[in-house]
């Protein structure tokens, strides 16, 4: 992982990031297109709301128009589409490497997801990544993190710090020699 570049001086956009072919991430782009974007427009938070992955069905493109959800479903930079924004993962079943996430966290976009969303990452609530598990808890997140640019960079610095030390290159390879040195030694 590179050296954290400049963090966002506004975080005007909340974005989904995922492969939309994928049925759990179909699902969750539809609730944060139905459920999440609504409510915080409800509760009047000036926010732009934008799915992004390849895959789309007509379905999901109808429902990205009638909530007023901008779709990108071709680019070749997470970092194009992530970055004045805050990342929702409104994720409730599926399994796999969420790799959006860690690379969101990379590059300093402060995340909201779900516990299953965040599985198998080792971000504390409030501090790598804020948890949410329903609509509510989500516009919620949306609004401090949109209002309180301090605490979203403090939480994007301390993500970037996770990524660096648990899931770079740097700190897997040594892991990762060391599995097969033990996987040879376990077969001689």
């Amino acid at each position: 992982v590179g050296v954290l570049g400049d963090l966002a001086s506004q975080r005007n956009t909340v974005a989904f990031v995922g492969s939309l072919s994928y049925a759990p991430n179909e699902y969750a782009a539809t609730y944060f297109m139905q459920e999440i974007a609504p409510l915080a427009r409800r509760e009047g938070v000036a926010v732009r709301f934008r799915v992004a992955g390849k895959g789309a069905t007509a379905r999901l493109r109808e429902i990205a128009n009638a909530c007023r959800v901008e779709l990108i479903e071709d680019f070749d930079q997470l970092d194009y589409v992530v970055h004045d924004s805050v990342l929702a993962v409104p994720l409730f079943h599926g399994s796999g490497t969420r790799l959006k996430i860690l690379e969101a966290m990379a590059i300093g976009v402060p995340v909201i997801a779900t516990s299953k969303g965040l599985e198998g990452i080792s971000a504390r609530d409030g501090i790598e990544a804020i948890y949410a598990e329903d609509e509510v808890e989500f516009v919620e997140a949306i609004q401090v993190l949109t209002s309180n640019l301090g605490l979203a960079n403090e939480i994007s610095v301390a993500a970037h710090e996770l990524v660096s030390r648990e899931y770079s290159v740097r700190s897997l390879a040594p892991r990762l020699l060391e599995t097969c040195e033990t996987l040879i030694a376990a077969r001689l």
